[in-house]
Parts: C-alpha cells; sequence; structure tokens
C-alpha cells in the first residue's frame, strides 16, 4: 500500500463545513501553525470516524476545524506525504 491510500482507520481533517482538505492514517503527525507563527507538531490517533485524539486532547473533527478556525490556525499533515480527499463518486455537469 502507498502512502498516499487511505488505511482503514484515517483521519478526516475537514473545515467547520465538513469540508474535507486532507486525511492522515492512525498514528501519524499533523502541524499546526498558529497565528502568531509558532508551528506545533502533534500525534493523531483514531477514535472513530468523527473522533480524533490531537496530542493529548479529544476532539469532535468539526470541534477541531472550528476551533483552528476562530484562532486562526492553519492545520496540514507533517512531512510532504498527505492522503488526497476521495473524489465525489457524482459526475460534474
Amino acid at each position: 500500500m502507498s502512502s498516499q491510500e487511505h488505511k482503514e482507520n484515517s483521519i478526516r481533517f475537514i473545515d467547520s463545513g465538513y469540508n474535507e482538505k486532507f486525511r492522515v492514517n492512525d498514528g501519524d503527525k499533523i502541524l499546526i501553525h498558529t497565528r502568531n507563527g509558532t508551528t506545533l507538531e502533534r500525534e493523531c490517533k483514531y477514535i472513530d470516524d468523527y473522533h480524533t485524539q490531537i496530542g493529548s486532547d479529544d476532539f469532535h473533527i468539526c470541534e477541531f476545524a472550528e476551533l483552528c478556525e476562530r484562532n486562526g490556525h492553519t492545520v496540514e499533515p507533517a512531512g510532504k506525504e498527505k492522503i488526497k480527499p476521495e473524489k465525489s463518486k457524482e459526475k460534474e455537469r
């Protein structure tokens, strides 16, 4: 399996509108870029499709998205390899 493929327990990162930004696999790390220029690296653990542990804190995926947006943080996978969001099965007209 390539590193670009989804593992069974991949963790979705979304915006507050539930639009998927990226996924990481269980145990992978993310980078949180704060508005003051600090970058935090946190390990992510899969809980279920809508909950994850980031560092030592548990979040609903939308709760984490709202928290980041409210505080001006941006998030990306640590390293350059990220899992691309699944494409919609519906065709655009």
